[in-house]
């Protein structure tokens, strides 16, 4: 066993392909962190989310798997797919309780 953990981070939105990333990548990551925003790209706050419109695509996997939901953010301008992008990033890399006013962790 390797001390090396591997994460495989996922930015989703329902997309079609994350099932099979889960159901392929499984016995080789060891933790699947799977982001997802209440908002959508143009800002406007989505009716649902998908990890719990889709929770059936994750069931198998739920052992390895940690969810991010994106609550806010205050620096994603309008309209911008990178900035949205930049914003999980910067997420990501900051220690967890310096992000945890943007974010509510769902296990």
């Amino acid at each position: 066993m390797s001390s090396i953990k591997i994460i495989d981070y996922i930015i989703y939105n329902g997309d079609l392909i994350t099932p099979y990333r889960l159901k392929y990548l499984y016995n080789v990551i060891d933790e699947f962190v799977i982001i997802e925003a209440r908002y959508t790209h143009t800002n406007i706050l989505k009716p649902f989310l998908y990890k719990d419109k889709n929770y059936s695509d994750f069931e198998p996997y739920i052992d390895k798997c940690k969810f991010i939901i994106v609550m806010e953010w205050n620096e994603i301008q309008s309209n911008s797919i990178r900035s949205f992008h930049w914003c999980v990033v910067s997420i990501l890399f900051q220690p967890f309780n310096s992000f945890i006013q943007l974010c509510h962790t769902v296990h």
